[in-house]
């Protein structure tokens, strides 16, 4: 007896997938009622993403145009006046961005809940986690491009993150000390990443679906056009939020964040940067470790095809239908026949038992799916209801609801309902069906919804060869007045009984004749688009979300860069002690150096608030001393005194700074004080 899908698929996944399915399955029924299982979005979230990718690069081309590295902020400031062209083309670039990341986590949560994340999907999943990041990456370049308080603080969040690496500690960070204006140059490279990580995406797509036979790139039409309609109108109603423009004299304070690519901030507001770093290596790792650990144990591991090649006619049909490209066509080395044969590549084959319905001779699939398993099966059946009756041929996997429908159904026909669960109705095979027939006549068949089913093509692979005469077909010896075939998910229960009653009605097996009539397409339509807006409004309202930091101080920011002061000392050498040296290194004078450490004290109104010694960077202690800090001031005017010596100058040689200003401080704002090369000494400036 060949095993239920739900066996089967408990073995693609490990049992702790099952704490997905809460998340899943509500918002699959959800989006089945609004949008049927046909346009259900959950189905399609990888060709969603590309789609949506699709839209945001044609949009950036136009933003491409009318940026200016030169004033980044001013132009974003002139895109957002472009009421006709610009505000809503940025809109709709921001608000595509926001609706991929929703498209990639979906995604992401559905392969885990299905267990497609190992064997030789592997390729797929590593691929997909550093497209992951490419995106989030690029995401990142186009916020900080803008250069608004939103821009400002993603840079110095990423900056403090990566302030963690220790040979980039402090490099970044200085950039946004405020000492200097950012340069173009900053904004140049955002720029040259955020166009180049795509066209990554592009190459990195192709490596994620190289494994598949015919891979689908983006959406239906119907689905893309309702898309990309959808979030224009969005676009044009509700513009994309534009907040103050960035001032690195300004810490903290509310403005609007994206939290769809921003969500990690208040890990480094509230507890460290290094708690930052330690949040993305734990993503990172977990999602690229999953081939390994987020598998099922290996004596569950599900059965793979076979082929018995002394029985193939080498018809290449197999190798046509198989949706993961693992069967070939090698020279024959059993049998007679045909020059080649089919093989099954084991390493590629993830058991979805497709090719069991492909050949005429029965010659290849899983040994327990296999046509030969499956007549065997149909015997048994005949034997087990020899008064005939309906056989109810259902997939029986995690969104196929045919196993909760036996109960409905069978309430609904004169004849006995014979259940038939299957792994995946691209598994049957033509003359199964033709078997079924001459004893039970009427074969109802209920496949998964489009780009929901487990084995990608078996519902459509189905019915081009029960239908279209898709080869095995067998023309003429299937009666297909006599089979029906839906496809529908467990959100559609009314919709499956209604065709199934159909079905029985037009073979004279209903019951209870009824009249059955279809729903309002207009309500069906309204119900669409009132859903439709209510979620991109949520998408459009969390882009913009107000957040950051309240901040009721104000802050002296030293940013002090001092050249390194090294105390010298030198000596004559002895005669005695230049004859033990080589002649190359006989100098008659030798000097050593010593790198001056500083002490940094701060005192505000003639109290000390803040003391601090600084020694130089380098592995010789040569490189220049950073004073780095920001100290907390109560707001209002305030006397500052700031000492900068050396510690041990005995020479009296090194840099010595007494400066003192008088200055009214403001909340949320800071003075930022540092060194000045030209003058050699200490200045602050608001």
């Amino acid at each position: 007896m060949n095993k239920s899908h739900t066996e089967q698929n408990s073995s693609k996944a490990p049992s702790f997938a099952k704490w997905l399915s809460p998340l899943i399955k509500p918002l699959d029924r959800l989006f089945d009622w609004i949008y049927s299982s046909q346009y259900n979005p959950m189905y399609r979230s990888g060709t969603i993403a590309t789609g949506l990718l699709v839209i945001v690069s044609i949009t950036g081309v136009y933003l491409l145009f009318v940026y200016r590295i030169g004033s980044p902020y001013e132009s974003m400031v002139e895109i957002q006046n472009q009421i006709f062209l610009g505000r809503w083309i940025r809109a709709l670039h921001r608000y595509a961005s926001d609706a991929a990341m929703v498209a990639v986590v979906i995604h992401i949560l559905r392969l885990m809940f299905e267990g497609r994340t190992w064997g030789p999907r592997m390729l797929a999943w590593v691929s997909g986690v550093f497209m992951l990041f490419i995106m989030l990456g690029s995401a990142w370049t186009g916020f900080v491009m803008v250069w608004d308080k939103h821009g400002q603080e993603l840079a110095i969040t990423g900056a403090q993150i990566l302030n963690v690496i220790p040979f980039l500690e402090g490099i970044i960070t200085r950039s946004f000390s405020g000492s200097a204006a950012i340069g173009s140059s900053f904004f140049f490279m955002n720029l040259f990443l955020h166009v180049a990580l795509p066209l990554a995406m592009t190459i990195g797509l192709y490596i994620h679906t190289s494994k598949l036979n015919n891979p689908a790139w983006v959406p239906v039409k119907p689905i893309f056009k309702w898309l990309t309609i959808s979030l224009t109108i969005l676009s044009i109603v509700w513009p994309a939020a534009l907040g103050p423009g960035a001032d690195l004299l300004s810490v903290g304070g509310i403005y609007p964040i994206d939290w769809f690519y921003s969500f990690f901030m208040p890990i480094v507001w509230k507890l460290s940067a290094g708690a930052g770093m330690i949040f993305w290596l734990f993503v990172f790792f977990f999602l690229a470790s999953m081939p390994w650990w987020w598998r099922p144990a290996k004596e569950k591991q599900p059965g793979k095809s076979v082929h018995h090649e002394e029985s193939c006619e080498g018809c290449r049909q197999c190798y046509t239908d198989c949706p993961f490209d693992a069967i070939e066509m090698k020279p024959r080395t059993k049998g007679t026949g045909s020059e080649e044969v089919a093989m099954v590549l084991q390493d590629m084959c993830v058991s979805c038992g497709l090719c069991s319905g492909s050949c005429s001779q029965l010659a290849i699939g899983p040994e327990d799916r296999s046509g030969r398993a499956q007549l065997t099966r149909v015997k048994e059946l005949k034997a087990q209801y020899p008064e005939g009756g309906l056989i109810f041929i259902y997939c029986d996997n995690l969104y196929a609801p045919g196993k909760e429908m036996i109960s409905v159904l069978e309430k609904e026909i004169s004849v006995p309902l014979v259940p038939y669960p299957v792994d995946c109705l691209g598994s049957i095979h033509p003359s199964t069906i033709q078997f079924m027939q001459t004893h039970f006549k009427n074969v109802f068949t209920l496949g998964c919804p489009p780009r929901a089913c487990t084995a990608r093509d078996g519902q459509s692979i189905f019915k081009r060869r029960m239908f279209e005469n898709l080869n095995p077909a067998q023309p003429g010896k299937i009666n297909l007045q006599h089979l029906g075939n839906i496809a529908a998910s467990a959100g559609e229960k009314e919709y499956i009984r209604r065709e199934f009653m159909k079905f029985a009605q037009a073979n004279g097996i209903l019951k209870n004749q009824a009249s059955l009539t279809e729903k309002p397409t207009v309500v069906e339509y309204l119900k669409r688009f009132i859903f439709t807006a209510v979620f991109l409004a949520v998408i459009a309202y969390i882009s913009e979300i107000p957040g950051g930091t309240e901040v009721n101080t104000s802050f002296i920011r030293m940013a002090i860069r001092l050249p390194g002061q090294v105390l010298e000392t030198c000596r004559d050498l002895t005669l005695e002690e230049l004859e033990k040296r080589p002649i190359h290194m006989r100098k008659p004078r030798e000097c050593t150096a010593k790198a001056l450490s500083y002490q940094l004290v701060v005192k505000m109104d003639g109290k000390v608030t803040y003391e601090e010694t600084i020694s130089p960077h380098g592995a010789r202690g040569d490189k220049p001393l950073f004073a780095e800090k920001d100290i907390p001031v109560e707001p209002g005017s305030h006397q500052v005194d700031i000492e900068f010596k050396p510690l041990n100058d005995t020479q009296g040689k090194a840099l010595v700074f007494n400066y003192s200003f008088k200055e009214e401080f403001t909340k949320g704002r800071a003075i930022l004080v540092g060194y000045n090369g030209t003058t050699r000494s200490l200045e602050y400036k608001k």
